[in-house]
């Protein structure tokens, strides 16, 4: 049986490794399965591309930013159509891919699709800001970009698609849906608790892998700094709202930080701050006392996996920040304002950072709860359950 998986084509690798996870942890074992990937060459990693089967086709957009959003969506539909024809897929499965309905439903070939909190958002109405935005409408500044969210919203979905824009709106009606969590975090809305198109998979997280260089650099940071309370912060490698405030707060007060943020420190703090893009996160949670963080799908399971004391950061997307108050509802987690939301930001981190140094930031029994959840999530996981269902008429 032939599947073909799309991640989105503007969403990074964070949209790529759970599909990349899913099939190294479950599809390549299953011989009846034949998993194609359409990627953009020049962006996927190269790891991926040795491990995985790619769709023999060109899928780059060296011009994007000159093309208006119809004629993107129109020459995305085309490649995909392509891809389908190459590969005659029994299932296509996709990461917010927005525009896989069009071939999916026209083709009448069944979908899995990724679903996290931002697309069946259950958290109480008045703890919600309503200027925010989901993290894929998000543009500089507090602007958005796109409303996709408003477009493909139940109020907008089509019973019977009578053209293209019909079959975008029915996105969220894919016939199988994986959420990368757990349900305890990942809140269902209670008239979907019991809905079986939804399968629970756990965090779909790639394994550290990092370069010789790079381990011995972290090696001799840590060893510099083994009497500092050391601390990691980032907002992912999407989000640009400035954490340089709290990354001087901290080591002001003498932690060792480390950050995916580039920062310029004085000339006695360099040997007590180290930046990289990209780290090995599982390791690096299990080194430092706390874990700073923007609260993506991803990289917010790392506190809770290693049971270390977390702090999350407002970015004014309401996906991130659902999750992060959650987080903070259970007590495991203290969730920071958006400077844009509330200008005493900055004296809000050094209570939570106060609150840590006091022990009183985490119910770690809580924590280990949620962590043993996340292990039974993932071993009660069954792909091949996953596929028959959606299979089944």
């Amino acid at each position: 049986m032939k599947l073909l998986t799309i991640p989105t084509i503007s969403g990074g690798d964070s949209h790529l490794i759970p599909l990349y996870v899913l099939h190294q942890r479950y599809f390549r074992r299953d011989n009846t399965l034949d998993n194609y990937f359409l990627l953009e060459r020049n962006k996927s990693l190269p790891f991926i591309q040795n491990d995985l089967k790619l769709v023999d086709l060109d899928y780059n957009f060296e011009n994007a930013g000159e093309l208006s959003y119809l004629e993107i969506r129109s020459i995305l539909f085309e490649k995909e159509l392509e891809a389908f024809k190459k590969i005659q897929p029994s299932i296509i499965i996709e990461d917010s891919c927005f525009s896989s309905p069009l071939i999916a439903e026209k083709m009448n070939v069944p979908r899995i699709s990724f679903h996290r909190t931002g697309f069946f958002r259950s958290i109480n109405e008045r703890l919600r800001i309503r200027h925010h935005c989901h993290s894929f409408e998000k543009g500089d500044g507090n602007k958005r970009a796109a409303t996709i969210m408003d477009f493909i919203s139940p109020a907008n979905w089509t019973e019977t698609p009578r053209c293209d824009e019909d079959y975008l709106r029915n996105y969220l009606k894919a016939k199988t849906k994986i959420v990368p969590g757990i349900r305890s975090l990942e809140v269902l809305p209670d008239e979907l608790t019991n809905d079986e198109s939804y399968f629970f998979s756990g965090p779909l997280l790639v394994e550290d892998n990092p370069s010789e260089i790079l381990m011995g650099e972290l090696n001799k940071f840590f060893s510099i700094n083994a009497q500092r309370k050391k601390a990691f912060i980032t907002t992912g490698l999407i989000d640009r709202t400035s954490i340089v405030d709290h990354i001087e707060y901290l080591l002001k007060r003498n932690y060792a930080v480390i950050s995916t943020l580039k920062h310029e420190v004085s000339a006695d703090q360099q040997k007590s701050f180290f930046y990289n893009p990209f780290l090995p996160l599982n390791l690096i949670c299990s080194k430092v006392d706390i874990f700073i963080h923007q609260c993506g799908n991803g990289i917010y399971h790392y506190p809770i996996l290693h049971e270390k004391p977390s702090i999350t950061l407002g970015t004014q997307c309401y996906d991130r920040e659902d999750v992060a108050l959650r987080l903070q509802q259970l007590g495991v987690s203290k969730h920071i304002p958006h400077p844009e939301d509330n200008k005493d930001y900055l004296s809000f981190f050094a209570e939570a950072i106060e609150e840590f140094e006091k022990g009183s930031l985490t119910d770690f029994e809580t924590l280990k709860k949620l962590k043993d959840e996340i292990y039974e999530t993932m071993l009660s996981f069954d792909a091949r359950k996953l596929i028959d269902f959606t299979l089944k008429n």
